[in-house]
């Protein structure tokens, strides 16, 4: 075999290892993501993405990046491109994320309430699904 056939196919065995790894990545991401149906299920924090949300609608700006998101709200969700496609959002007004692990880390209690808390200590998390996708429309 010639030097440039076997840099060709050094190559293609490279792109093989990575298009396998990034095929084990999309399946770790799958098999871990909170899905209702097709729908995913995020928590997010960053005050200029919350900001998007419209509390009275539950819709994210229609101009935004996250055009086709919807608070978890309880409210059922008709897609505005397809009126037949219907999303029932769980509601997630009044929960906040746990993290878990096998050590015990002793009893949780007290208050949702600031407690002398400033800045990043405290962050509002919230839940939005994906009710259709803004970038087919």
């Amino acid at each position: 075999m010639c030097k440039e056939c076997d840099k060709i196919s050094s190559d293609l065995n490279a792109l093989q290892l990575t298009v396998n790894e990034l095929r084990n990545d999309l399946n770790q991401i799958s098999n871990s993501a909170l899905l209702i149906g097709k729908h995913p299920i995020l928590a997010i924090s960053d005050y200029s993405d919350v900001a998007e949300f419209d509390a009275s609608t539950g819709w994210a700006d229609f101009e935004g990046k996250w055009n086709g998101w919807a608070l978890c709200n309880g409210v059922l969700y008709t897609n505005p491109t397809d009126s037949t496609e219907k999303v029932q959002s769980p509601d997630l007004t009044d929960k906040i994320q746990v993290g878990s692990t096998d050590k015990t880390v002793g009893d949780i209690s007290g208050s949702l309430v600031p407690t002398g808390a400033t800045g990043k200590q405290l962050t509002k998390i919230v839940y939005v699904i994906k009710v259709y996708d803004a970038s087919q429309s």
